[in-house]
C-alpha cells in the first residue's frame, strides 16, 4: 500500500462538470466541489500566460488552475521554461492567514494537461 497523495482535475466524460480531488488511493481527503454537476466549471478559473521565442528568449508556457474552498485559495499549476528546460507542476495553497504552502508535484507523474482548459468556453479564463 503506497501513501503517496496524487492530485487530480478530472472533468465528466461529456463534460458535465470538473472536479478536483486529493488524497491518497485509500481516502480522498478534499473533493471540490461536492456537488458534481454544470455549476461546477464557474467554480474554477484558469489563468495562463504563454510566450514564444525559443530558448534565447526564454519561451514560457504558465497554467494555473484555482478555486477557493473555505476561505482557502488553491492554484494547479503547471509551467514550463524553455530557457532552463524545465517544467513545474504542484498546488499553491494560500491559507486564511495569508501563508503559502507549495505542494510541488513530480512532472514526469503528470497525466494529461491543464492547457486544455484554453479550449473550453465552460470555465472562465484570464490570459496574461
Amino acid at each position: 500500500m503506497t501513501n503517496k497523495k496524487t492530485a487530480s482535475l478530472c472533468k465528466e466524460k461529456s463534460d458535465k462538470y470538473l472536479v478536483y480531488r486529493f488524497g491518497t488511493t485509500a481516502k480522498t481527503e478534499l473533493q471540490y466541489p461536492e456537488q458534481l454537476d454544470e455549476s461546477s466549471w464557474k467554480k474554477f478559473t484558469f489563468r495562463y500566460y504563454q510566450r514564444t521565442g525559443g530558448k534565447e528568449a526564454d519561451a514560457k508556457d504558465l497554467n494555473w488552475l484555482s478555486f477557493s474552498n473555505k476561505g482557502t485559495e488553491y492554484t494547479v499549476y503547471s509551467e514550463f521554461y524553455s530557457q532552463s528546460n524545465s517544467s513545474k507542476v504542484g498546488i499553491m495553497v494560500t491559507t486564511m492567514e495569508g501563508k503559502d504552502i507549495d505542494i510541488k508535484g513530480l512532472a514526469q507523474t503528470q497525466t494529461g494537461k491543464i492547457t486544455s482548459f484554453k479550449q473550453s468556453a465552460k470555465i472562465d479564463k484570464e490570459e496574461y
